[in-house]
């Protein structure tokens, strides 16, 4: 998607960013000379000369908010600092191009010193008129600037404004007439063209953005309707996006998608290998604002880009890997597998020693799909393929379940003193710590799905062992106290403080981690050496 940029600048508003003269810096300015650092969300860096070798002086920190206002009170407006470049204002400064390092100079220096001696003469207050002045090593200033995400929240709120006019925002670009054009059902995120650079004809995103979003509510504040935010501050500050009003359960986004489909691999020899994925692609979109948290490049089928060898198109990433690369957020298995970082999984997914069996094996997801009963399905999914009938059914089949064994089977409290010495065994509250787990657990789909082996719980910290009511001791691996030549099979002691104390840790939990946070000592009065020699592992 491309946004229209096409539309005159009004009064109250100057363009918050200017390509290769005014580069928005989010968070990277900081105070350097100042304990006090005023904090600002409309700075701009002027170091657009950067393109023509080294700086010669340091780069200008500039404020927009405050130039917009002292522009707007003296009766001027975004044409006072901006030039008209193909029925739009130029987003650069008193220019439309970047040709020379002295043309660029000269913009700055003629227009600014200018403007700032006419203002003093005219008895307002003023900016720097001397090189020090503006190009200071040391800015006591530093940046609040933070971004802000178009949600569902606020797609929603837009769309209702323009009565579902979805060419409003949305459009393509035709390489053959070099033109804008809007169709139908090809909607798209703004940053599959607009990226951080220019490409082609396509504007860099932070432009593209301005120049629609803040066009629009001016225009909007012109005709004395009401609109979003026309400043810096009013998108870019924290503070003030508390005040956006938030719809807490906006309507799906509507292009197309299916509410259930089949991955598979296509293979034009036969039949695949492994089974299909069945995937319930509507219930995903609750967990994520934007489809490009899967789309990543665009809002084709994953196989179109990813084909089963891999090419030129998905950048050599081959069908398998865009699914299971643990460390690609946009696959299943990485974004499944960044969910068990979160606090309440992480003590069994991620604490030391707390691997368990593989929850993310292939026959979790590559199961058998039954045939397309459409008897089997409620009237308003009549409409559906076959293909997506067959998936609903397979999910309806493996619905979510989170449980463990019964309580009577889970002891109460587990007494660890197999090497007690200095301190007396603890007393692990075992059936309390099960089902916290399992409370923390029960409101995920996710985890009631991959948990659907009563006992599998256990894993995370019975690791290893077969699940089972009675699992092995941890003595039965982790024998002694000091262990034995495999590092990755620590004795037991360390074993046990590894496990329990990496699981505290992640899961943040705030329980001191002293010794005598879970033992008692055996004899206060001993000397401190007499311990530490007793207990030297």
């Amino acid at each position: 998607m491309r946004l229209t940029g096409a539309r005159w600048f009004s009064p109250l508003f100057v363009v918050t960013i200017v390509l290769a003269g005014f580069f928005c810096v989010a968070g990277l300015l900081a105070s350097q000379g100042k304990a006090q650092a005023t904090a600002r969300t409309d700075i701009l860096v002027l170091d657009g000369m950067e393109q023509f070798g080294d700086l010669t002086r340091p780069a200008v920190v500039f404020f927009h908010d405050a130039h917009q206002k002292a522009v707007v009170e003296a009766g001027g407006n975004c044409a006072t600092c901006h030039m008209t470049k193909d029925d739009s204002l130029s987003l650069l400064f008193m220019r439309t191009a970047d040709d020379s390092r002295e043309q660029v100079m000269k913009a700055y220096h003629d227009n600014c010193i200018a403007c700032h001696k006419d203002t003093k003469a005219a008895g307002r207050a003023t900016g720097p008129v001397t090189c020090g002045q503006c190009h200071k090593a040391r800015p006591d200033v530093e940046s609040a600037f933070s971004k802000i995400a178009f949600d569902r929240s606020l797609h929603f709120r837009h769309v209702q404004d323009e009565k579902n006019k979805c060419e409003a925002c949305h459009h393509s670009y035709n390489e053959q007439t070099e033109k804008l054009y809007y169709k139908k059902g090809e909607e798209a995120s703004c940053l599959y063209c607009h990226g951080e650079k220019p490409v082609g004809k396509a504007a860099p995103w932070q432009n593209a953005a301005h120049n629609a979003c803040v066009l629009c509510h001016k225009g909007l504040v012109d005709k004395n309707e009401k609109a979003g935010p026309v400043e810096c501050a009013g998108c870019h500050s924290a503070e003030a996006r508390k005040t956006i009003k938030i719809v807490e359960e906006p309507p799906r986004y509507t292009r197309n998608q299916p509410d259930y489909s089949l991955i598979q691999t296509p293979m034009p020899e036969g039949r695949a290998r492994m089974e299909p994925v069945s995937f319930a692609h509507m219930a995903h979109e609750d967990y994520e604002q934007s489809c490009r948290a899967c789309h990543h490049k665009s809002l084709e089928a994953c196989n179109t880009c990813h084909t089963v060898a891999g090419d030129k198109k998905g950048d050599f990433v081959n069908l398998s890997s865009a699914m299971h690369q643990v460390s690609a957020q946009e696959s299943c298995v990485g974004c499944h597998a960044s969910q068990q970082r979160a606090p309440e999984c992480a003590g069994c997914h991620v604490a030391p020693l707390a691997s368990g069996p593989d929850k993310d094996s292939c026959v979790s997801c590559h199961q058998a799909v039954p045939p397309a009963d459409r008897s089997a399905v409620p009237p308003e999914m009549a409409h559906l393929k076959d293909e997506q009938i067959a998936a609903f059914l397979a999910l309806e089949k493996r619905r979510p379940i989170t449980k463990t064994i019964p309580q009577d089977d889970i002891p109460e409290i587990v007494v660890m003193n197999q090497f007690s010495n200095q301190y007396q065994g603890s007393n692990l509250p075992h059936r309390k710590i099960v089902n916290t787990l399992l409370e923390k657990m029960r409101d995920s789909n996710l985890a009631g799905y991959f948990h659907r082996e009563e006992g599998l719980m256990c894993a995370g910290c019975h690791h290893n062992s077969p699940v089972s009511k009675k699992p092995p001791r941890c003595t039965s691996c982790h024998a002694g106290v000091g262990g034995g030549k495999d590092l990755a099979r620590p004795g037991a002691v360390a074993a046990y403080h590894q496990q329990c104390i990496g699981c505290h840790e992640v899961m943040g939990i705030e329980k001191a981690m002293s010794c005598t946070a879970c033992h008692k000592e055996k004899n206060e009065n001993r000397p401190l050496t007499d311990k530490i020699l007793e207990n030297d592992f």
